[in-house]
């Protein structure tokens, strides 16, 4: 029973990647060296991990969402040009999330501590881009076309494939990397620094992309 006047206990002070709401608060209570990669590495695994039915969509390439009809040849063509445009633009903003002065108000200067919230925000908005990405190759999967445009929507969702790929797999690197933080920070004799390597840039394999431009070029002179 807890006395008349106190407060919630404390968190149990916590050194590792955090997998539970507990030892997140914990790492933040306690705030071992490098917690700001840890906590980072959690919050990414957090995110990922509640979006797992749709990446497991995507592994089988299955449609999701409001089946869309694209009855005529004209709509067809204009919504393959406009979802082009799209998986184009959207891999920009998504690649500065990793620029050094990005990384520098998460994490904080050499010598400086991050900021937790900007840590969160910033795994969010990573994980953020994956949701879109996989939404919107699924969304494309629901859309029903002529027949000659199969083709052409069975190439468009592979644009994402790799980019969806890439941040599901950082994710696992990230937190493997950080998972051995404490016992390398342990070491009486360091023989290498720390490194934590937290880059991923995405990119639209070229053969997909040529393919869907020619395909679009051959139903447009058609």
């Amino acid at each position: 029973m807890t006395s008349a006047g106190s407060g919630a206990s404390e968190p149990e002070p916590f050194n590792g990647v955090p997998r539970t709401l507990s030892e997140r608060a914990g790492l933040l209570a306690a705030r071992p060296s490098l917690w700001e990669y840890m906590l980072f590495a959690g919050d990414l695994l957090a995110e990922r991990d509640r979006l797992g039915a749709k990446w497991r969509d995507e592994e089988l390439g299955l449609p999701r969402g409001t089946r869309t009809y694209l009855a005529s040849e004209s709509e067809a063509i204009n919504h393959g040009q406009v979802q082009l445009g799209f998986i184009q633009a959207s891999l920009r903003p998504f690649n500065r999330l990793f620029e050094p002065e990005v990384q520098e108000r998460a994490f904080g200067a050499r010598g400086e501590p991050g900021d937790a919230a900007r840590i969160e925000h910033l795994a969010k908005r990573i994980i953020g881009s994956y949701e879109e990405l996989l939404d919107w190759a699924a969304g494309l999967r629901a859309c029903t076309v002529p027949d000659r445009f199969e083709t052409l929507y069975d190439l468009l969702p592979q644009m994402a494939s790799d980019s969806i790929r890439a941040i599901h797999d950082v994710v696992d690197r990230v937190a493997t990397e950080t998972a051995r933080i404490p016992a390398l920070v342990e070491r009486p004799t360091p023989e290498e620094p720390v490194t934590i390597e937290l880059a991923v840039i995405l990119r639209v394999d070229e053969e997909i992309s040529q393919a869907v431009s020619d395909e679009l070029e051959r139903l447009s002179g058609d």
